[in-house]
């Protein structure tokens, strides 16, 4: 059971004339989503910093088509707006304000889940765009320095697609998620 389905259950298994939440419970709950956010756009960074220091080592010394190299040069570019956007919009909010009311604590919390739903259900123009003229170009270069390569290019840019499928819905699945918590919150919080 989630923290906050089990802070749900304690509000509204409490008389009308007595509605007060755990603290400890938003507190955790909170606690727990912003390690959560801090833990992902880590590994997000990580990935980003992988990503950029190979496709600048590809463009300057692989002995590849220009535009394939401008391609694959673009693509580190991407990789940078990506981990720029996540730093500026998808941050983790800092720890939740313990000394806040209540009131206060679940909005804090409530203005989290919707900036972080917010921005899974942009994915496709933050994540995922960012990365599509390199792609492009990178397999271009590819297939104009070998049109006999059709076929096993055009295999691997079928699987690029069908990743950047799964990408985009993992997060309208995640976002979905997140929707549905904050649906929960609203709903309990007006009774």
């Amino acid at each position: 059971m989630s923290d906050e389905k089990k802070i749900l259950d304690l509000w509204q298994g409490q008389p009308l004339s007595e509605k007060e939440i755990d603290m400890e419970l938003v507190i955790n709950s909170a606690t727990k989503f912003q390690r959560k956010i801090r833990r992902r756009n880590f590994l997000e960074y990580a990935g980003g910093a992988v990503v950029v220091a190979w496709t600048a080592h590809f463009a300057v010394s692989a002995p590849a088509p220009l535009l394939e190299r401008i391609g694959t040069a673009l693509i580190g570019v991407g990789a940078l707006l990506v981990v720029t956007v996540l730093r500026r919009r998808g941050h983790a909010g800092g720890d939740p304000p313990l000394a806040a009311p209540t009131g206060e604590l679940l909005a804090w919390h409530r203005s989290e889940l919707a900036r972080q739903r917010d921005l899974l259900r942009s994915v496709p123009l933050w994540y995922l765009g960012p990365f599509v003229p390199g792609l492009l170009l990178t397999f271009l270069g590819r297939w104009l320095a070998n049109p006999e390569q059709s076929r096993p290019l055009a295999l691997s840019f079928g699987f690029v697609v069908l990743v950047f499928g799964g990408v985009w819905v993992l997060n309208v699945v995640g976002a979905k998620k997140l929707d549905r918590k904050l649906h929960e919150l609203d709903d309990n919080a007006s009774v």
